[in-house]
């Protein structure tokens, strides 16, 4: 009997455990579900930290600028401009790292109304530091160490002598101020031979830094300067790319009272950097080590060497820092931490260069550095090649090209502007794709990535087709970045602009640049009044004005540009009275024109450019025998209908 109910039974329990399981892993599902929708609604509860930091930085201005009507109204208005010495407007567009000094606060024994302006600027200060470090705490406790640590460095910027801040930067009080490293830069006639590039003893210079040692036959002068800059440099990619060299929940630990950044007395590894006195000894010194191409570069990393290499002087005859910076990324990167050889010869070099093509872009002020933005040399280069000349690689083909793909193909130097400007997008975007990067970054360094896994893509949190809409949208300029945006305007060399809807005050930012050799600005309207202002610029050697709609009488106020060399009206709205205008322009060599704006009339006018070598044309721009008279007038100058 007990044998004709037993199988029965069997099944009512199978049938009853089956459902308590099933029961159990819908529950187990559900609370997974729960915990990774508690998760993600917490991710999207983050805040945006560069915006936080904004918002304290507006914070600062009011009260700055409470002292300034204080100063008005206490008779000590000269001190408005040392009131707003300390600040400074930030926005998203580009990285804000702060350098800390070895000063300490400073002070002054002034009695009155100077005194008590001295007072309150202090505690200004002083209050937004406070604030700055409940800002860096809040980010370490979110597991965002590498926000906190840079904003433990710009907490110093405004209190030097914030002790906490000090304390987990590693920074040690001294008597008379405070030390930034246990050792300092010293710099000294090396006594033994350097077999390496075949010095004698006592003919070269060895220095030494917190993190570098460098052979050197350049000035001692020379190779200080150097040494400075390496260390700055240093200070600044290690705030940078924070995530690729330390853990960033090591930095929640320092809020903790769990330690502190370690910086290690008599570094036992620094990175290796030669520097030489010339580029033609630079140049011999890069053949034997096998390095081709030296002759036109200023600049270059030896991997299998692990040494950085550098003529004191550039293949243009100039220091060329930022080459340096290239090279020295390269370095940085690979001798940080412990990577696998050649990570980036199978896929992604585009990558390695555009990031190192990015930190180029540094710009040092008085007590931080700027790192992007959209006014940055190489970016320039990339907007004007995919906007104006429509160049581009997909991006997803760019990514599977393997060393011998990249480095042979004759756009090559279109290549490294794409790339470049593509690092800056992924570097300066408001979507905070910067640490994703970082966190692909370390992972090509460290292990072989698979194109076909599509981890990049994974990683970043977007496909390589949002990638491309999110470039073209990121080349963009707007006339608002003009007027506010550009860094050192005295010091910018180049420009692209195109398609920006330019108002009057952009153009008066553009009149600051004296030093632009190229300026794009295809697309936008000239008017007269701001032809004016473009005339001023003495050293601008080409001006691209495709597409415009340029204002009649506009030309003749860009006569005054005595170092124009080349010019591009092509499709812009100059008719064939205003040719002769260009007769006037003292060094123009190479003119685009096209139709409709060009006839037949404008030959003679064409025909009197003096220095024209080069005549660019749209076909058909001319009639056959209108362009044969051209020719019979001037065989000088080479013309090109394209």
């Amino acid at each position: 009997m007990r044998q004709t109910q037993q199988p029965p039974f069997r099944q009512r329990t199978r049938s009853r455990t089956a459902t308590a399981t099933q029961s159990r892993i819908g529950w187990l599902a559900i609370l997974i579900l729960a915990l990774w929708a508690s998760r993600a609604a917490a991710q999207s509860a983050q805040p945006d930290w560069r915006v936080e930091r904004l918002q304290l930085n507006r914070g600062l201005q009011e009260k700055l600028q409470e002292l300034v009507l204080w100063c008005r109204g206490n008779g000590v208005q000269q001190q408005e401009k040392a009131t707003w010495s300390i600040y400074r407007r930030c926005g998203l567009d580009r990285h804000y790292l702060f350098l800390p000094t070895e000063k300490t606060m400073p002070t002054a024994d002034i009695d009155g109304k100077l005194g008590e302006w001295f007072q309150k600027l202090t505690q200004i200060r002083r209050d937004h530091a406070t604030s700055l470090f409940d800002l860096a705490e809040r980010a370490a406790k979110a597991d965002e160490g590498a926000v906190a640590f840079r904003l433990l460095h710009e907490v110093l910027y405004f209190d030097r002598d914030h002790a906490r801040a000090r304390e987990m930067l590693g920074h040690r009080k001294i008597k008379d101020g405070w030390k930034l490293f246990p050792e300092r830069i010293t710099v000294k006639p090396a006594r033994k031979p350097q077999r390496e590039f075949g010095w004698p003893a006592k003919t070269y210079f060895t220095a030494t830094t917190p993190h570098f040692y460098i052979y050197s036959n350049a000035t001692e002068e020379q190779t200080r300067a150097l040494a400075e800059n390496l260390e700055t440099w240093h200070y600044i990619w290690r705030q940078l790319f924070f995530e690729f060299w330390k853990k960033p929940s090591t930095v929640k630990t320092w809020f903790e009272g769990k330690g502190q950044l370690h910086i290690p007395k008599g570094a036992s590894r620094r990175f290796k950097v030669a520097f030489f006195r010339d580029h033609p000894e630079y140049v011999r010194q890069m053949l034997n080590l096998g390095v081709r191409g030296a002759e036109v570069s200023s600049g270059y990393y030896h991997g299998d060497q692990e040494i950085s290499c550098f003529p004191a002087v550039g293949a243009t005859g100039e220091p060329a820092d930022s080459t340096w910076r290239h090279e020295l990324a390269h370095q940085l990167f690979r001798e940080s931490i412990r990577t696998r050889p050649s990570p980036f010869a199978a896929n992604f070099l585009w990558l390695d260069e555009g990031v190192a093509m990015y930190f180029e872009s540094v710009e040092l002020f008085d007590g931080y550095a700027t790192v992007g933005g959209f006014d940055s040399t190489r970016l320039q280069f990339a907007r004007m090649r995919k906007i104006r000349e429509g160049f581009h690689v997909p991006i997803a083909e760019l990514s599977r090209m393997n060393m011998p793909a990249f480095q042979t193909r004759p756009d090559i130097a279109r290549i490294y502007s794409q790339s470049a400007g593509i690092a800056h997008m992924l570097m300066d975007s408001k979507n905070n794709t910067r640490s994703k990067l970082v966190d692909f970054l370390k992972t090509m360094h460290k292990q072989k990535v698979d194109p076909q896994k599509r981890l990049f893509e994974k990683t970043i949190g977007r496909t390589f087709e949002q990638l491309e809409s999110d470039y073209d949208q990121f080349l963009k300029v707007k006339n608002w970045s003009v007027e506010n945006r550009i860094e050192k305007p005295a010091t910018r060399e180049v420009m692209a602009i195109p398609e920006a809807d330019l108002g009057d005050g952009a153009f008066d930012e553009l009149a600051k640049c004296k030093q632009l050799r190229w300026l794009d600005l295809s697309g936008n309207k000239l008017y007269k009044h701001n032809a004016k202002k473009l005339g001023k610029l003495d050293s601008l050697e080409q001006l691209f004005l495709l597409a415009s709609p340029i204002e009649p009488g506009a030309l003749e106020s860009l006569n005054q540009l005595a170092s124009l060399r080349e010019l591009d009206l092509r499709y812009s709205s100059i008719m064939d009275k205003e040719i002769v205008e260009l007769t006037k322009l003292p060094a123009l060599e190479v003119l685009m024109v096209s139709k409709p704006q060009l006839t037949d009339a404008a030959v003679d006018s064409l025909a009197k450019i003096a220095t024209l070598k080069t005549l660019i044309l749209t076909k058909d721009a001319l009639s056959p025998a209108a362009l044969e008279q051209f020719k019979r007038l001037r065989p000088d100058v080479d013309v090109q209908e394209r």
